[in-house]
């Protein structure tokens, strides 16, 4: 809990080398009036990563002043969102997944140029999927830094072991949410730890209803149409394993057995496999009223209210760095439960946030909820403990601020 420690407190510098107006001056060139920072993406999906590195776009431009460049690996929704922001460069053709033939990564490379002639010098390339373009920015003269989420399975199922490796090999310096990702990263990538920095991510949305839970929880309820004696269990993300959607319902089914009065929603895509089949599970199992699932919700207002009206947030996933998700229901004043081992947010909890449980273990998981939810004094303790912690440590423009 380093980065606790070393974070906690930080005010902004002023005058100093960390202040935007030295990241202004290597980034400016004579005809430009404002600095200019190049941002990596490898897609424009509705996804936390992308999600991240948009809002950090967004206070470089209207907080900081630069001019921002957003260079896409693939495709995505929010790639209008990316536009509203600045100009965006399109590597998408073929996308991250597919090997560029020769011809596409010259063409890559004389944009690359264009943009150091331009007068940008620094690029922040976010995922280990960017560590494909990190050498074509590195040599053509850019600073670069990576911003790295992904843990090892996931590096191993999507193929990245090469665009790590490049990461390690040419990236001046990596951030990472948690020493749990670092110490991760660091033996599959070749990274010396010098270049390796901690620094979590703030928080990039505020909950509007962070003293309103009582607002947010009646609105819940009107609209399920559960009992006003409802407990309320809520989780988010993508239907798929790695975000642990079975074991949130086969969690779900434990609790209900002995508190018939409590309901689980899950906020996320709903349309995956997985999430069919965990779906019919339910129904067989006597509980699909019980526990509900909301589809994709793409307003953040709707998103937050929805935390916001609950009791607890179990976070089911099973290798997950540092989920905003966690931040955005610490924020919201719920307590979380999670597995052990399975990403660095295990150090909030820690903090007095929350509880973690042997990994995948449904039943210990299950004996979690009920217990928070049978101690709403302990449980409100935990949830104030989390509100704390994400606003005396993790304001946004604090972060990306630290990036520069």
């Amino acid at each position: 809990m380093r980065w606790l420690k070393r974070f906690g407190s930080r005010t902004r510098p002023r005058g100093d080398d960390r202040h935007p107006g030295a990241a202004a001056d290597a980034t400016m060139s004579s005809g430009n009036p404002r600095p200019m920072m190049v941002c990596v993406s490898h897609d424009a999906g509705f996804y936390g990563a992308q999600l991240l590195l948009l809002h950090i776009n967004q206070v470089l431009k209207t907080q900081l002043g630069f001019q921002v460049t957003t260079v896409l690996l693939g495709g995505g929704e929010l790639r209008p969102q990316f536009e509203a922001v600045g100009e965006v460069v399109d590597f998408t053709d073929p996308p991250w997944r597919v090997a560029p033939p020769p011809e596409v990564l010259q063409a890559r490379q004389r944009e690359i140029r264009r943009l150091y002639q331009a007068g940008a010098r620094q690029v922040i390339c976010n995922t280990s999927v960017s560590g494909q373009v990190v050498r074509l920015f590195r040599e053509a003269g850019f600073r670069v830094l990576v911003l790295v989420h992904e843990l090892p399975n996931l590096i191993r199922d999507f193929g990245l072991e090469g665009a790590v490796r490049e990461i390690g090999r040419w990236a001046d310096c990596v951030v990472f949410p948690a020493e749990y990702v670092r110490d991760r990263f660091l033996p599959i990538s070749g990274l010396e730890a010098g270049r390796a920095v901690i620094r979590p991510q703030g928080l990039y949305r505020p909950s509007p209803y962070r003293n309103r839970r009582a607002e947010a929880r009646s609105q819940l309820l009107a609209e399920s149409g559960w009992p006003a004696v409802a407990r309320i269990v809520v989780a988010a993300g993508q239907g798929d394993r790695r975000k642990g959607i079975d074991l949130f319902c086969q969690v779900a089914v434990r609790v209900l057995r002995e508190r018939a009065e409590t309901r689980f929603l899950w906020i996320g895509d709903d349309t995956t496999e997985l999430a069919r089949d965990c779906k019919a599970w339910l129904e067989s199992a006597g509980a699909a009223g019980r526990v509900r699932f909301t589809g994709v919700v793409q307003d953040p207002d709707r998103y937050l209210q929805l935390l916001a009206g609950a009791d607890l947030y179990p976070m089911s996933s099973r290798e997950d760095p540092f989920p905003s998700v966690v931040l955005d229901a610490l924020d919201a004043g719920l307590p979380v439960a999670g597995f052990a081992g399975a990403g660095g947010f295990g150090e909030l909890l820690d903090a007095g946030a929350g509880i973690q449980v042997p990994f995948e273990d449904r039943a210990a998981m299950a004996a979690a909820v009920a217990g928070l939810l049978d101690e709403p004094d302990r449980a409100g303790a935990m949830g104030e403990v989390g509100q704390r912690l994400i606003a005396s440590r993790f304001d946004f423009a604090d972060y990306v601020h630290d990036l520069l």
